[in-house]
């Protein structure tokens, strides 16, 4: 029943566990300035709920996943397409990364671990309540690491691939190989070279590449799968 009362943070749960919803429903109600709206067991319901004229919740408490791995995620997505001033913060039993820089990329504003304090969950709805362009510290700060990972990568692939295009067809073959895992004996008898000339070659694609040793290189490269940016036919000869 609606308390009706101006100033009343209403929330809207949706978990597809019941103990879980009841532990926060009871945690919320039990607020003076706090109620519950809905209590709703699956994505679809929650958007069903809203579409059919379902009271308008300040903040939505959305479980990630549900009926579905991603259901949580889908749900956000919609209502904030729909009712960008409800804020919406994700349940999740652990903090998955990449999981919540997608939800926050669909709407979602922070998380709660469903473990948590009491004390806690009330003070992140009212935080969330309170301040008009509240983005979560934490998965703002995730959202930010993931952001500098992603540029660092793009940034060391260009340096790789402008620093690899200064090998020779030769030099090619031979470092495709090492990536592959071939000893020297192996890559000089495809070649065929000899062992000291391939270890020739191999020195002159370490120093190219700024490496001390192969297994430094290869590990590196494979970090980057820089491989997969090369057509390897254009260097089958020379």
């Amino acid at each position: 029943m609606s308390r009706n009362r101006e100033g009343t943070i209403k929330v809207m749960l949706c978990d597809d566990i019941k103990s879980v919803r009841d532990y926060f429903q009871k945690t919320i109600d039990a607020q003076e300035d706090m109620e519950v709206v809905c209590a709703a067991s699956s994505g679809e319901e929650a958007v069903s709920y809203l579409a059919d004229g379902g009271e308008l919740p300040d903040i939505i408490l959305m479980d990630i996943q549900m009926e579905e791995e991603k259901a949580g995620i889908s749900a956000t997505q919609k209502i904030h397409g729909q009712y960008p001033g409800i804020r919406i913060l994700m349940l999740t039993i652990h903090a998955n990364d990449d999981l919540l820089i997608e939800a926050y990329l669909a709407g979602a504003v922070d998380y709660i671990v469903k473990d948590v304090e009491p004390q806690t969950i009330c003070a992140t709805l009212r935080n969330a309540k309170e301040n008009e362009h509240f983005i979560g510290s934490i998965i703002r700060e995730k959202t930010r690491e993931k952001l500098n990972r992603n540029r660092t990568m793009e940034i060391s692939l260009m340096f790789f691939i402008n620093k690899m295009s200064k090998l020779t067809n030769s030099e090619w073959r031979i470092l495709r190989q090492l990536y592959e895992g071939k000893k020297r004996r192996e890559i000089a008898r495809t070649e065929v070279l000899s062992e000291e000339t391939v270890k020739l070659h191999i020195r002159h694609i370490l120093r190219k590449l700024g490496f001390e040793t192969s297994r430094e290189m290869v590990d590196y490269l494979k970090k980057l799968n820089i491989m997969v940016y090369f057509d390897w036919e254009a260097v089958q000869g020379e």
